[in-house]
């Protein structure tokens, strides 16, 4: 997507049956290739948004930790580690942990968020326009109280 309202268009909801969460999860943007950007919202909203990044390397970086632009380290989340292809590359899934005050001031300038690890470290930038378009679409599903 390339404007808020595309954003907004393709942030869809579902909702989780067994423990009566709604999802919110935005669509897949490629920085350079490896970021997107999805959130979970609880019934009890106690689930934080989430910055869901897929990193694609060849240099088996073994990313697990996040700084934002302030030098704050954000709880991370290795959710997976998987080989990918003949030529040995690494497809590594994390959930970084983000304040929604930081959200809110990465609609006004984007954001961006340095992932590291043991063999190196990848930056992964989110467009204002694109978090803006995501928050709004939030926040209109919790004060509608719609479910799916």
């Amino acid at each position: 997507p390339t404007t808020q309202e595309a954003v907004y268009a393709q942030t869809a909801q579902t909702d989780d049956p067994y423990d009566h969460a709604a999802i919110v999860q935005g669509p897949t943007y490629y920085p350079n290739g490896d970021g997107s950007l999805e959130a979970s919202l609880c019934a009890s909203d106690e689930t934080p948004l989430l910055l869901y990044v897929v990193s694609m390397s060849e240099d088996w970086l073994f990313l697990d930790r996040a700084v934002d632009l302030s030098g704050k380290e954000l709880p991370t989340h290795v959710m997976d580690r998987q080989v990918w292809g003949k030529v040995g590359r690494i497809r590594e899934h994390l959930l970084v942990e983000m304040s929604r005050e930081a959200l809110d001031a990465a609609a006004v300038s984007g954001l961006s968020v340095k992932l590291y690890g043991r063999r190196g470290n990848v930056v992964v930038t989110l467009p204002a326009y694109y978090v803006a378009g995501f928050l709004r679409k939030v926040q209109d599903i919790a004060s509608s109280g719609s479910r799916n």
